[in-house]
């Protein structure tokens, strides 16, 4: 017998009060069978899904990705409406299924079973985990409506509830709720980043750092909803209002707050806001040595749990006093290097290299320290030879984070990039499903799935993993390029070029204000302005990269991916050489990208790569 595991979007419908109809009018309810049927399966059908098979008088169907799953429920229910001859509850859930035959088992669909059977009349019921997937998504409304124990589910479900821009959603009651409110989980909060107030702008790595371990800190507790650290990252600098900014993300409470370091000292102020009346619950003054700030970081949590009535269990409370490390220098050296390991240069890369080393010096046992130099690692091996000993040092260091902290989400991630790298997708894809168990907010686990399925030809599930990761780190760029290549690869011209524009109206420009010695963004800008035809103003960000970087050979890479989107073959084959005699061998990446396919058919090309 065939058998498959893999993700997939579970939808069930059933038809409201079709038991009592069939005890009254058996006829009848055969007859609103064969409508269901009529209406379903081609909506089904128009979004790639797989119509699994009928169960009584519901419908169980899968689909590739969640926005398929939502689209094509949201159709449906609308289409049920207009035809006004009954009622459907419908319940999706985005989880590791088994397809076997024409038939699919699992929890993913024993979940959302369950669901469904929970949704009111005319509604559709997500998990978390769809929600997670299209919260950003232009056209759709969402809420949370509650979070439910579900039979033979081990840990609680958050359950919410989608609707398309025509449908509104059924209110809820509360204290957020009523005319022009959206009702949010009680117990949700945003960190807003904190901000520097020490003399030196060199120090913004300081409060970026600080705001990054209050979350991670908060996060750890399963009752508090906490936007993810990235997501709070794009308000950096807003002048958006804090109610504003609440409604944006769906949260009933904002921490903000400000950081002066000057030397060994510190001023930190945090205030706790409740956005639904604009009252600030709390606000506090902190101040002492460097030293103290761990301290200082579980009394602004604590008393945000306080101010919550938050009671924790005994298992919260101690993980609430973990402390990744008790060495502030160590701690420093950290947050600095975490400041430059995603701006993906070689420059950067070394910093952040030695920035990591210095704190696991300092601290030996420090394992966030050891993930970062294991992720560091698995990006620098691109930027040198000896490749294979990099990939090694990379695992090498991922485990040695396990070895003193096995929860840690980033070894896992780290682990699994550098097994992806070294061609072991199966070994990548477990270490950056265990990443993300772990952390559901940690991107890189969601990228490196993406790049795999990728080079596996599963584009559609593809799309959904990259959406993930720019939604939950919108200036990780490089995510917007992978994004662009599946759209284009799928066929989907107007999302690609909303994309396009998006990324080149805001999405650069915002990076580049932040970040102007960034090479290998300007390199980035130019292919997507070569993709719109702006080949001259694409050629003087091309050239910048190159004066920026110009022994790099990722730089070099994307280079010949540059001129081979123009069409000046010649260049992109020079480029391309350079770029492998200085080391670039992401072979099955090269295999699969669409922006050298004008050279594929170069001798010089087929050269390097046969044997490759």
């Amino acid at each position: 017998m065939p058998q498959s595991r893999q993700l997939a979007a579970i939808m069930f419908t059933d038809i409201v009060g079709y038991t009592a109809l069939m005890g009254n009018d058996e006829q009848k309810a055969f007859e609103m069978l064969r409508h269901n049927r009529e209406l379903q399966k081609p909506i089904i059908d128009q979004y790639t899904g797989r119509w699994i098979k009928e169960l009584g008088d519901g419908v169980l169907a899968s689909f590739n990705t969640v926005s398929d799953a939502i689209n094509a429920a949201v159709k449906i229910q609308d289409a049920c409406r207009a035809a006004n001859h009954f009622q459907l509850r419908i319940g999706i859930h985005l989880g590791e299924v088994v397809f076997e035959n024409d038939d699919v088992f699992g929890d993913g669909v024993n979940i959302a079973s369950r669901i469904q059977a929970l949704a009111k009349p005319g509604t559709i019921y997500v998990s978390e985990s769809v929600h997670n997937n299209i919260s950003n998504k232009q056209g759709l409304e969402s809420k949370f409506v509650k979070q439910e124990l579900l039979k033979n589910v081990k840990e609680p479900v958050r359950i919410y509830e989608v609707a398309g821009k025509d449908t509104a959603l059924i209110p809820l009651s509360g204290p957020n709720t009523g005319p022009g409110h959206t009702a949010v989980p009680e117990k949700s909060l945003a960190v807003l980043p904190f901000i520097n107030m020490s003399n030196d702008p060199e120090q913004e790595y300081f409060s970026d750092g600080l705001t990054e371990e209050l979350l991670a800190n908060l996060a750890r507790l399963k009752d508090m909803r906490i936007v993810s650290r990235t997501t709070s990252m794009v308000y950096k600098g807003t002048t958006k209002d804090i109610q504003a900014i609440g409604r944006e993300l769906g949260v009933r409470y904002i921490l903000e707050g400000s950081v002066r370091k000057s030397g060994d000292n510190l001023r930190i102020t945090a205030q706790l806001i409740d956005v639904g009346n604009d009252k600030h619950l709390w606000a506090e003054t902190y101040k002492g040595k460097l030293a103290d700030v761990f301290d200082i970081q579980e009394q602004v949590s604590r008393q945000i749990l306080d101010a919550l009535r938050i009671r924790l269990t005994t298992t919260e409370a101690v993980v609430l006093t973990k402390r990744s490390t008790l060495n502030p220098d160590a701690f420093d050296h950290y947050l600095r290097a975490r400041n430059f390991l995603y701006r993906r240069t070689k420059h950067n890369m070394l910093f952040a290299m030695q920035l990591f080393q210095q704190a696991i010096d300092l601290d030996p046992h420090y394992a966030a320290a050891y993930a970062g130099l294991g992720e560091t690692y698995a990006v620098f091996y691109q930027y040198c030879e000896r490749k294979e000993m990099w990939l090694e040092k990379a695992i090498e260091a991922g485990l040695k984070s396990l070895m003193y902290d096995s929860a840690s989400s980033d070894a896992y991630a780290a682990i699994g990039m550098a097994y992806f790298n070294k061609g072991k997708t199966e070994e990548a894809l477990t270490a950056s499903k265990k990443a993300i168990e772990l952390d559901p907010n940690n991107f890189t686990g969601y990228w490196t799935i993406g790049l795999i399925y990728c080079i596996k030809d599963r584009d559609r599930e593809a799309v959904d993993l990259f959406e993930k990761v720019i939604e939950l780190n919108p200036d990780f760029l490089v995510a917007y390029n992978n994004l662009m290549i599946v759209y284009e690869r799928l066929g989907e011209k107007e999302k690609y070029a909303a994309l396009v524009e998006n990324t080149l109206t805001e999405i650069i420009p915002r990076y580049l204000s932040k970040h102007p010695d960034d090479a290998s963004k300007y390199m980035f800008y130019a292919i997507t302005l070569a993709r719109t035809g702006k080949d001259q103003q694409a050629r003087v960000q091309a050239a910048k990269a190159l004066e920026l970087s110009p022994d790099d050979p990722v730089m070099m890479y994307n280079a010949a991916c540059f001129y081979s989107r123009l069409g000046e073959k010649g260049l992109a084959l020079e480029m391309f050489k350079k770029a492998v005699g200085m080391g670039f061998e992401s072979y099955e990446w090269i295999r699969v990208d669409p922006d050298l396919d004008n050279i594929r058919d170069e001798p010089e090309y087929i050269e390097i790569i046969k044997e490759k």
